[in-house]
């Protein structure tokens, strides 16, 4: 049996609802007995983990890092404000299969394990604890496409309070990784990375340091809590074994005590994810605790909201974004952009329409946008929505959800999961739709919203790989308020491949909601398909 570290009234309770204690001056807690529940949370996983040396060491910036005190008084800073407030403590997450929890049970996805560990601290404060996570297996759309529509996909910046990416074998690109940051940060929102911030390619020493200090926080090396002579540092031939190495053979929730599937954790493996940021948020929570208790001393509940405003104010970014320099700016919109500072100021220059789900933003599908037009794609009089499925334009699935263990049968120790196909809370949400049409469907038109500052507009395909079905040369005729737009013709030479083409630049529809119709049009091949996954306005 495993030596207890702590005596039982130190360690955390299972099963059990947390006592809030006596409500103190318009709060419904004491302040102090959570700040010890925090305190019996952090106490469990180190007893669990044989040790804090681990839960610190992986998990950057580490409690040695000078900047890991500013990272924590903006964490604990977030949580008092939805505290005082009283509304509830957001937490959205992006990211590859590993997110979406692909060959796995949803419900063990880290997201999910996470919110379940830490919601009786944050029930015991008079709030909930909401996890928007929209992980998104191998045939999702581009990851850039994704971050650049974080707040159409994950709703109103002032509701989140963190959002966490984990692009476990999805290698995106350095501005795009910097654009997410500096606009979240812009607005308060912290940035806390599940896998290191692409490895380390993107984001040097002392860059990092400028963001840990507004609470960007990362996860480096998880799989190095594992001690050399574990198998799960011993390669494929281990994959599906049951157990940690050490004495744990199933997870704490009783699931198996998989660590890896696959390339794909298995619920052990989950729940060692999760432990790690549940062990920096309660330590967060804690310093919360220990600011609210200390202000409300000598004042009460309002002098706190005032003190931690709803409206709560962006950080103070580094002045000049990283390495930039007139080389670099010439090589991409992107580096120009980020360089001269055109993504500090959150998402709101920036609207998407997009088939990614699930999501939370208002009026952010292709359904929402989309209207009739008249036979030469312009505007009708008195506007009407688009009729779907009528033998014109179709909106359509296109991506399937992640599997539930179908995928793993032929790995060794990996046998299917077939069981999970009939639990409802094992049912994965992510999914993908687009708009489909072909040369026989005419015009589809969708009603941009107001034009933001460049008047610049983007569609993107349904997937990372090709925008349609046939091998044909075809026409693809673009019109903005019924005005023709020239367009190239997409070839197999060319193909829809790279995600995303850019329309054009429309400076005169800057605080404009222009109309844009699409038609496609062909010579010989009548079977041809064009997917529009998503539309960009800037």
């Amino acid at each position: 049996a495993m030596a207890r570290r702590f005596p039982q009234v130190y360690v955390f309770p299972r099963d059990e609802a947390l006592e809030k204690g006596t409500a103190t001056k318009g709060l419904p807690f004491n302040p102090e007995l959570l700040r010890r529940h925090a305190f019996q949370l952090r106490n469990m996983l180190e007893e669990y983990y044989w040790g804090r040396h681990s839960l610190w060491e992986t998990m950057f910036p580490q409690a040695t890092d000078p900047t890991y005190a500013q990272g924590m008084d903006a964490l604990s800073d977030a949580i008092v404000r939805k505290v005082v407030h009283q509304r509830d403590f957001v937490m959205g997450f992006f990211g590859s299969s590993v997110v979406a929890a692909q060959d796995n049970c949803f419900h063990y996805a880290y997201p999910l394990q996470l919110r379940r560990t830490l919601l009786p601290l944050f029930e015991a404060a008079g709030i909930g604890l909401e996890v928007r996570t929209s992980g998104q297996n191998g045939d999702g759309g581009e990851a850039e496409v994704q971050m650049r529509c974080l707040e159409s996909i994950m709703g109103n910046l002032l509701d989140l309070d963190i959002v966490n990416f984990g692009w476990w074998m999805i290698r995106t690109n350095a501005p795009s990784r910097h654009e997410t940051i500096r606009r979240l940060l812009s607005r308060g929102v912290l940035p806390h990375f599940s896998e290191f911030v692409d490895y380390g390619r993107h984001l040097n020493e002392h860059e990092k340091v400028e963001y840990y200090k507004l609470g960007m926080m990362e996860i480096n090396g998880w799989q190095n809590m594992y001690a050399p002579d574990w198998w799960p540092r011993r390669g494929k031939a281990h994959w599906g074994r049951n157990g940690d190495g050490s004495c744990h053979r199933t997870t704490r929730e009783g699931a198996l005590g998989v660590l890896y599937y696959n390339w794909h954790p298995g619920p052990a493996g989950f729940q060692l994810i999760a432990d790690l940021w549940a062990y920096r948020y309660a330590t967060a929570f804690a310093v919360a605790m220990d600011k609210i208790g200390k202000a409300i001393k000598d004042s009460d509940i309002n002098s706190l909201k005032e003190r931690w405003p709803w409206e709560r104010k962006g950080k103070a970014l580094p002045r000049d974004p990283p390495r930039c320099n007139k080389d670099r700016m010439a090589t991409s919109d992107n580096w120009n952009r980020l360089c001269k500072r055109k993504f500090d100021d959150g998402y709101d220059n920036v609207r998407c329409s997009i088939g990614h789900y699930p999501k939370w933003g208002k009026d952010s599908n292709l359904t929402s946008w989309a209207v009739e037009t008249d036979e030469n794609g312009a505007p009708l009089t008195p506007e009407k929505p688009y009729q779907f499925n009528t033998g014109k334009w179709r909106w359509a699935r296109t991506k399937a959800n992640s599997t539930l263990g179908t995928s793993m049968g032929y790995h060794p120790g990996c046998p299917a999961q077939p069981q999970f196909a009939h639990m409802e809370t094992c049912k994965h949400p992510d999914m993908g739709m687009s708009l489909i049409g072909g040369v026989s469907n005419g015009w589809v038109g969708l009603r941009l919203p107001k034009m933001p500052k460049l008047g610049r507009i983007t569609i993107c395909n349904k997937d990372k790989r090709s925008g349609y079905t046939a091998s044909d040369a075809a026409t693809i005729k673009i019109k903005l308020d019924g005005e023709p737009i020239d367009t190239p013709k997409w070839t197999p030479v060319t193909p829809f491949w790279i995600g995303c083409k850019q329309i054009g630049e429309f400076p005169d529809q800057v605080g404009k909601t222009p109309l844009l119709s699409f038609k496609i049009e062909m010579a010989t091949n009548a079977r041809f398909m064009f997917y529009i996954w998503a539309v960009i306005v800037e």
